[in-house]
């Protein structure tokens, strides 16, 4: 299809989700014709710009503010689409922004797969012109969209933004679930997101093996709490056994992990090399008593066990993890406990964050709210605890070959190895990106070492 002279800009925010709903409706706008670029160089031919937002943090929220008001001065013609998690909470309150902001529930995201198609007939009929009710016009398409009831009894239909193509990534993802049904005390996104669903196993094997077609090398899952999926009867534990059995070759990776799913039968799936060994768990602290308050479903002794057990089905797995830092009632000694538990568990990635309280949740309420000052010298303490491990885990792979994915072939190559190690690439050879390589670790950079993998 010959490409129109208009240019979507599709920003995103926060989760892998969003990533991968973002990419799936860029994709579905270059069919249409349209040109898609994160940083459109034509501002006066730019007509929508898409945010798709997070609410996890309020700091996560002023970032998208603060790039919705960007936009509107970047690109004076485009209509600012608003979505995501935090379209869904304080979508009035985003458009008082401006007359060009538009907010659509996060939960009814999937109905924007129509738009690309609509908003191509809109310009068609304008003989492929922006007249001065295009932003009228655009509102009254995404009414229409808000008004579409999709069939809540196929949940198939909750995972309409998909693709085995993409434009942005050299690795696929595939959204498998979403939503939650925990009540964790400082989380709000169960409110933005709904109940947990899952896509059919059908579904999940049907798509996983049209991104394989597609000579992906890597296919991460991805989901809310993937400890909550189920369909058909099935786990996530048997979901992966299913995909390993019904799939060739494409390595898997999991995105995140609640402790409470690594059972003996995911460890045994696991086991098999096809999986990255790359394990994030979101345990978010290693107290007991701050665990209780937060609504978890462990206690510090279950990560300890789950992390051994992970150790043991995989040679050095990258072993990641997210705190919350400052969370209300955290004395120095919770903290203390933490930080112990990451040292002697020798998490390489934490993700550290001050806790941050969002507004209707029980944990923003609770007394003994902790400053803002003690918990970023946590959080700062934890990264500095990850950038000490990630510097040994890094030794202990030098001179030992790995399987990555090229993930960019420009003046600086890329790798991502299969236990998360993302290295500049030393190699000469030509048009590898999205390619599966072993590569031999040298330092701190990856050197080809053989680039015919498949």
């Amino acid at each position: 299809m010959e490409k129109l002279p208009f240019f979507i800009c599709p920003e995103t925010l926060g989760c892998r989700l969003n990533q991968v709903e973002s990419e799936s409706l860029a994709v579905l706008f270059s069919l249409q014709g349209f040109q898609v670029h994160v940083s459109p160089q034509e501002p006066d031919h730019t007509i929508l710009c898409i945010v798709n937002t997070c609410t996890v943090t309020s700091k996560a929220e002023q970032k998208a503010r603060r790039l919705i008001r960007l936009l509107l001065q970047k690109f004076p013609y485009a209509v600012i689409l608003v979505t995501g998690c935090y379209a869904e909470l304080e979508g009035r309150t985003i458009e008082t922004i401006d007359s060009r902001v538009i907010s659509f529930p996060g939960k009814k995201k999937d109905a924007l797969k129509k738009l690309p198609k609509l908003l191509y007939q809109l310009l068609e009929k304008n003989s492929m012109r922006l007249t001065d009710s295009y932003i009228a016009d655009v509102s009254e398409i995404l009414q229409f969209l808000q008004n579409t009831d999709l069939d809540s009894k196929k949940d198939s239909e909750m995972f309409a933004l998909s693709t085995a193509h993409f434009l942005f990534h050299s690795r696929a993802t595939l959204k498998i679930q979403d939503g939650c049904n925990s009540a964790c005390a400082y989380c709000r996104i169960r409110f933005a997101r709904g109940k947990s669903v899952s896509l059919p196993v059908t579904e999940v094997i049907r798509r996983a093996q049209a991104i394989e077609d597609e000579g992906f090398a890597e296919l991460v899952l991805s989901g809310v709490n993937l400890s909550q999926y189920k369909s058909e009867g099935k786990n996530f534990a048997d979901v992966l056994q299913q995909l390993l059995d019904e799939t060739k070759k494409i390595h898997i990776r999991i995105s995140s992990l609640y402790p409470e799913s690594i059972t003996p039968t995911f460890l045994k799936v696991a086991e098999n090399p096809r999986i990255a060994p790359h394990f994030h768990l979101s345990i978010q602290s290693g107290s007991n008593a701050i665990l209780n308050a937060m609504h978890r479903a462990y206690i510090a002794d279950d990560i300890v066990s789950v992390v051994t057990a992970l150790r043991n089905i995989k040679e050095n797995p990258f072993l990641g993890c997210d705190i919350i830092a400052g969370f209300p009632g955290e004395t120095a000694e919770d903290f203390e406990k933490t930080l112990s538990l990451c040292t002697d568990l020798r998490f390489t990635g934490i993700h550290a964050f001050p806790f941050s309280a969002r507004p209707g949740t029980e944990a923003a309420g609770m007394k003994g709210q902790v400053p803002q000052r003690i918990a970023g010298k946590r959080v700062a303490m934890l990264q500095a605890l990850a950038k000490e491990h990630y510097k040994d885990y890094l030794a202990y792979w030098d001179g030992k070959t790995l399987f990555a994915v090229v993930e960019k072939y420009t003046d600086k190559p890329q790798v991502l190895t299969e236990n998360y190690l993302s290295l500049p690439f030393d190699c000469n050879e030509k048009d590898l990106q999205g390619k599966a390589v072993i590569i031999k670790v040298q330092g701190n950079k990856a050197e080809l070492y053989k680039n015919n993998f498949y």
